[in-house]
C-alpha cells in the first residue's frame, strides 16, 4: 500500500485507542460539538471512520485496529470485521 495509507491506518488506530471509542463516534462528536480536530492539540488524531477499539473481556480498551483505502463506511466495516479474530472467536 502507499506510505500515506500506512500513516493513516496508524492514526486511525491511535485515535480510537487513545480516545477509547471508534473514530466514527469521535467524528460524530466533533461535528455535534462544532469543534476543530486541532482543538485536541494532538497531531496524530484522525476523525475519519476506520479506527475501531479492541476491548478485552472486561470491556477495557487494549488497542485498536485501523483500516483505510476504501470508502469511509467500508473502512469502519472492514476494521470491525477483524475484531472476532483478535478475540479468538473466528
Amino acid at each position: 500500500c502507499r506510505p500515506r495509507s500506512i500513516r493513516m491506518t496508524q492514526r486511525k488506530a491511535y485515535t480510537a485507542a487513545v480516545m477509547d471509542r471508534d473514530t466514527t463516534a469521535f467524528q460524530d462528536d466533533i461535528v455535534a460539538r462544532q469543534i476543530q480536530l486541532s482543538s485536541y492539540g494532538e497531531p496524530m488524531f484522525c476523525a475519519l471512520p476506520g479506527g475501531v477499539v479492541v476491548r478485552d473481556g472486561a470491556g477495557n480498551t487494549i488497542g485498536a485496529v485501523g483500516v483505510t483505502g476504501n470508502t469511509k463506511n467500508r473502512d469502519a466495516e472492514i476494521a470491525a470485521s477483524g475484531l472476532p479474530f483478535l478475540r479468538g472467536k473466528q
